[in-house]
Parts: structure tokens; C-alpha cells; sequence
């Protein structure tokens, strides 16, 4: 990003640009968002739009680092929700919770999915492991002595890849052979198996 918003202002307008960032990415995916067509539906002139975005590729990372910090608290959400949940059923509610982001209408996150190669989403898979990190530290020293864990980092690493990377395979697949809850139910075991091992 080229300008912090700093005034209330210029954070209405960021924000704004974000929106439209995935507006545009709706109607016209990935492959055919521009600068030109963002300013368009922010119903801003293109100046405005480059005094805070130098390109697409900005005003993408952007809107990957806004949607991975409302993940990250739909995540803290799940837990909050559900204090007598066991660790199986926590996982399953994530994972379930990450395809039905996949699967929203507006098509973002399954756009992101679909293009993950050519995006900038390291930023976004490194918030997304470290925010797992932490939910899974706070998770397991709550419950020490069912999950006693060695190499919490070193098993964090690997399960939140493995299932990301299981997850975008999947949704990036014609696989009518397996069903999202075999995935869902799949992905739970292997990791649960994982952690127990």
C-alpha cells in the first residue's frame, strides 16, 4: 500500500476500495480485475485509487490481509462458541468453516483458491498459521493433560499446510468421487490421528 490511512477519512476510503477490490473480483474474477474497473465500482476517480494502491496486485494483497483477519476471528469465534467441544470436533467445525468460505456467493475466497499460485498469499498463509498456532497453544494448555504435545510449532506447521493445501486441491479439483464431508471427516482424522501420534 503506498498511503496509511491515517485520518478516519482516508480509512473510509481504503476500506472502500477493498469492497470494491472484491466486487470486482465477483463479477469479473481474478483474471479480469483492473484498477480501472476497482475505481469504477467505488465510484472513485482513478487518482484517488493510486494515492493508496500502486496496482491490482496491491489492492489484492490488501483484500487478502483484510479477509484473512476476519477468518482469523471467525476461528476465535468457533472456539468461543463452542467451550465444551472436544479437539475433534473443533477441527471439523474449521474445516467445515473454511469450505463454506470457499463456497460463498460472492466468489472471493474460492477466486483466491482458484489463483493461488499467482497471488500474493504467503503473507496470508503465514497469519493464518501463526493465528492457528496460537488458537491451538491456547486450546492445548487448556487441556495439557488430554493432548500432552511435543513440537507444537513443528506439528502446527504441518497440519495447517496439509490441510490448507488439501483444501485448495479440492476446491480447485472436478473430484466428484469424494464429497465435502468425506474431505471434512478425512482431514479431521489425519489430523487427529497426526496429533495423537
Amino acid at each position: 500500500m503506498k498511503k496509511k490511512p491515517i485520518q478516519q477519512r482516508s480509512q473510509q476510503m481504503v476500506d472502500k476500495l477493498i469492497n470494491a477490490t472484491s466486487q470486482a473480483i465477483t463479477l469479473y474474477g481474478i483474471q479480469g480485475l483492473t484498477t480501472g474497473k476497482v475505481a469504477d465500482l467505488a465510484e472513485v476517480s482513478i487518482g484517488s485509487l493510486y494515492q493508496y494502491f500502486a496496482n491490482k496486485e496491491e489492492l489484492l494483497s490488501a483484500l487478502i490481509d483484510h479477509n484473512t483477519q476476519l477468518i482469523i476471528q471467525d476461528l476465535r469465534q468457533i472456539l468461543v462458541n463452542h467451550p465444551n467441544a472436544n479437539l475433534e470436533q473443533l477441527l471439523g467445525l474449521a474445516i467445515a468453516h473454511g469450505f463454506t468460505l470457499f463456497k460463498q456467493e460472492d466468489r472471493v475466497c474460492f477466486e483466491i483458491v482458484k489463483n493461488w499460485l499467482s497471488l500474493p498469499v504467503t503473507q496470508a498463509v503465514d497469519v493464518i498459521y501463526e493465528a492457528g498456532t496460537q488458537l491451538a497453544l491456547s486450546f492445548f494448555l487448556q487441556h495439557a493433560k488430554d493432548y500432552p504435545l511435543e513440537n507444537l510449532h513443528t506439528k502446527g506447521f504441518i497440519i495447517i499446510n496439509s490441510v490448507l493445501f488439501s483444501m485448495i486441491r479440492y476446491m480447485n479439483s472436478e473430484n466428484t468421487l469424494i464429497s465435502e464431508q468425506e474431505m471434512i471427516d478425512g482431514l479431521t482424522t489425519m489430523v487427529m490421528s497426526y496429533i495423537q501420534s
